[in-house]
């Protein structure tokens, strides 16, 4: 895939893979996720072993941490929230990780509703 990308795409794959942060990418209108190998090495899985969904991401939020997370993505959603939530994430081994997770919207339809 990563030959069909422009040269800034590249870069900036690139970039990301170097500095071991994990992306995930969630298309709401298709209730499908995409997670980076960052992303799933951070928790200790393998990719195509789960389904590529939100709820394979909540699945791993510390249960304190769920309510409050979901909350501040709804709320980012809506243009109403910060931008980044800090949060527990397990990892395959069972061991919590404190993570911070940014987010970002990049892409509305016409009437602002996010994608």
């Amino acid at each position: 895939m990563s030959d069909k990308l422009t040269p800034d795409a590249q870069a900036l794959l690139t970039m990301l893979s170097s500095s071991c942060t994990g992306l995930w990418d969630w298309h709401i209108n298709k209730c499908k996720a995409y997670y980076s190998d960052e992303w799933l090495a951070l928790v200790g899985m393998p990719p195509g072993v789960f389904e590529p969904n939100i709820e394979f991401r909540n699945s791993r939020v510390h249960p304190d941490d769920i309510i409050r997370v979901n909350k501040a993505l709804q709320a980012f959603l809506c243009g109403k929230g910060v931008s980044h939530i800090d949060f527990r994430i397990k990892n395959a081994c069972g061991t919590w990780l404190q993570v911070r997770e940014t987010i970002v919207v990049t892409e509305r339809d016409e009437d602002k509703v996010v994608l």
